[in-house]
């Protein structure tokens, strides 16, 4: 298992990627891009939206950082200062649905464990303590191989 920094910004992620990766010695650099996701109705996008980080990470010294934008109108609120979460990957599908559930006590689901394009398993929450976590289930050794 990896227990990952996650950190949000408003537009700001993709020189956020390139400061970490040179400030941090970074490697393996990694980006998807809203516009790389599947279309959803709901949030029509323009081509600046995008162009905006869905989720990219940057491996380091025996660690990583994963990094995404959080443009306006999609469920979630940007504030300066609260703007990370903690992200659990996993490749077991059982012990990440129960740590899933037992964050989730006491607290608010901000989406359900899942299949999403780039996982089995995903899910995000807000415990009781008011800590963001993001639960995932990775399919290959991407997370857990660090130079």
């Amino acid at each position: 298992m990896a227990v990952i920094a996650y950190l949000n910004f408003k537009t700001e992620s993709r020189e956020a990627v390139k400061f970490y990766e040179e400030a941090l010695d970074g490697y393996d650099v990694r980006i998807m891009t809203l516009g790389e996701l599947p279309e959803d109705s709901e949030f029509p996008m323009d081509e600046a939206t995008k162009a905006l980080i869905a989720n990219a990470s940057v491996k380091f010294a025996g660690g990583m950082i994963m990094l995404s934008d959080v443009p306006e109108g999609m469920g979630m609120t940007f504030t300066p200062g609260n703007n990370f979460c903690v992200s659990i990957v996993i490749k077991d599908k059982v012990l990440a649905e129960k740590y899933f559930n037992n964050l989730a006590a006491g607290g608010q689901v901000i989406m359900p464990l899942m299949e999403v394009s780039w996982s089995p398993l995903y899910g995000a929450l807000k415990d009781k303590f008011g800590i963001t976590w993001q639960v995932n289930v990775a399919e290959d050794d991407y997370y857990f191989t660090y130079k």
